[in-house]
Parts: C-alpha cells; sequence; structure tokens
C-alpha cells in the first residue's frame, strides 16, 4: 500500500470517530505535506531520515509546529502498524516544547471592553445581534470556553436558577464539565439576548442552538471572531485572560485544568509561576466568578 492510500484511508476514519474539527484539520495538514513528498512511496519503504526532512520543513517552522507535525506522523504509522500494513513504526524524533506564556488582557482593559460594548446602542433590523454579541464576550470571559465549545452550546446546557446559571460545555473527547455563574450581568445578558430574538422575531432553523446567526442557523467561529475583531481581541485571548484571572482569584493549578478542560497540566501551569504552586491559597465560588472582579 502507498502513502497516499493509507493516508486517505485513515482521514477517512478519523472523521468516522466524529473527532473535532480542529483535530481533524491538523491531521489533514500534516498527512498532507507527507502525502505531497511521498505520494508514490510504498509504506514499507518510507525511510526515518525522509520523515525527519519532512518535519523539519523549510527550517523556519517553529518548535511547537515540528513537534505537532510529528505527533501527527507517529499516530498515523501506529495506525498503520495496528492494520498490519507495517511490521514496525518508523523511528520519529521529537523534542520537548516549552510552552510559551499565553497573551492576556489586564483587568483595566477587559473593563473598557465591556464598557464600549455596553454603550454602543442598539440600531437597525438586526439589532438583536448586539445583545448576542455582548452574551458572547461575557460568556466567554465568565467561564473561559473554547470558541468551539460556545458554538456547539445547546439551550438544555445552560440552566437558569433564582440566584445563579449552570453552563455544561462539552470539550475535547466530549468530556462534559459544568460552570457556576452568579454575578447578574453575565444572566441578565443571555436572558436579554433571548429576549431581544423572541422580540425581533427572527427565523430560527436551528431551534437548539444558543446563539444563531442572521440566517437562524447556529453562529459559527468565523462569525464569532469578526464580531470580536472589532474590539480587537480574539477568543483565545478571552479565554487566557480568564484562566489567569481564575488562577490569580486564588483557583488551584489542578481545579483550574478540569475548569478549562485541558488535556495537561503543563498547559495550566502556563498561567502562573511555579514557585507560586505551594503557596497557592484556597478560593471560593465568588472568587472564581471573574465577573464579579470588574466594576462594569
Amino acid at each position: 500500500m502507498t502513502i497516499h492510500d493509507a493516508i486517505n484511508e485513515y482521514l477517512k476514519q478519523c472523521e468516522a470517530r466524529k473527532l473535532s474539527w480542529s483535530t481533524l484539520k491538523a491531521y489533514r495538514c500534516d498527512l498532507e505535506i507527507l502525502d505531497r513528498s511521498q505520494r508514490h512511496t510504498e509504506l514499507l519503504d518510507i525511510e526515518s531520515e525522509e520523515l525527519q526532512k519532512i518535519i523539519k520543513g523549510n527550517g523556519s517552522l517553529k518548535p511547537a509546529t515540528m513537534l505537532r507535525r510529528s505527533v501527527s506522523f507517529h499516530i498515523f504509522f501506529q495506525y498503520c502498524k495496528e492494520k498490519g500494513y507495517i511490521q514496525e513504526t518508523p523511528v520519529i524524533k521529537s523534542q520537548r516544547v516549552k510552552l510559551q506564556t499565553p497573551v492576556t488582557l489586564t483587568a483595566d482593559k477587559v473593563t473598557g471592553i465591556f464598557r464600549e460594548l455596553y454603550s454602543t446602542p442598539k440600531e437597525g433590523k438586526f439589532y438583536w445581534e448586539k445583545s448576542r454579541n455582548m452574551a458572547i464576550v461575557e460568556l466567554l470571559y465568565a467561564t473561559g470556553m473554547r470558541i468551539s465549545e460556545l458554538c456547539a452550546l445547546k439551550k438544555d446546557d445552560i440552566q437558569f436558577f433564582d440566584e445563579f446559571i449552570i453552563v455544561s460545555m462539552h470539550g475535547n473527547g466530549k468530556r462534559e464539565r459544568k460552570f457556576l455563574i452568579t454575578n447578574k450581568q453575565v444572566i441578565t445578558a443571555l436572558q436579554t439576548y433571548q429576549s431581544d430574538v423572541d422580540t425581533a422575531s427572527v427565523d430560527v432553523v436551528d431551534s437548539d442552538a444558543v446563539f444563531i446567526n442572521r440566517r437562524g442557523h447556529a453562529v459559527s467561529e468565523q462569525t464569532v471572531r469578526y464580531c470580536l475583531k472589532n474590539y480587537n481581541i480574539t477568543p483565545k485571548i478571552l479565554r487566557n485572560s480568564a484562566a489567569k484571572e481564575m488562577y490569580d482569584s486564588g483557583m488551584n493549578i489542578f481545579r483550574l485544568q478540569g475548569t478549562l478542560g485541558l488535556n495537561s497540566i503543563d498547559s495550566a501551569e502556563r498561567f502562573c509561576c511555579r514557585q507560586e504552586l505551594e503557596n497557592k491559597r484556597t478560593y471560593s465560588l465568588s472568587d472564581c466568578d471573574l465577573r464579579n472582579r470588574l466594576s462594569v
């Protein structure tokens, strides 16, 4: 079997497993590079040296990109071995990459964003989009959820109670985690958005979706990124800022890992200094409700 045929079969199998869109995109991107370089090469004839050259690329790749590419190759050849196409997986060398400190916003910057959001009047036929954008920013910052999790939210995932709401998120591997929100601004933003959608009589197609676009379909990641671009922020920066504030408010590193749905404790440690870990105080639910720490 050639590399080309094996890659096509593997990607179809990944789609059948219903991996996340971002994971599929990463696998496809890395394996297409391998396919272009070794399209007609038989699996049994692949050389480790050739794989290392492909992983390094033209020498301008970042260490994290080379690490991701090497992992993609390793998983692919592991699949080929399990299928019996090869007896041993090629030796693929990879180096441990030190995770960089993420870009975050200060509390003053976040406060300024919220003030700008709430000071802009609702106008035009699609005035309800203003309420939607408010609710999106509130929820992204309050929970630190991923943009993919936000776009996939269903109405049943948000439970309203008298003094708080509980948001259920489904992250990597379809693992569910819950987040309690007590801040009235966040709760009001969600209620106002839903009220405006009902008042505007929007023709909703995806009736289960929390956030919708003008055509009534579930809002896409591209739409959310475009909305946030008006405030010079990205969903990733909001998530990073939320994580940093959660840690600064007293949340310990292990709870932070679970709250953000991170696979590795190393990812959570990016938001703090290692020497602080042993001295970290305990936290309360009200401490980790980030919107309670802002004055707007």
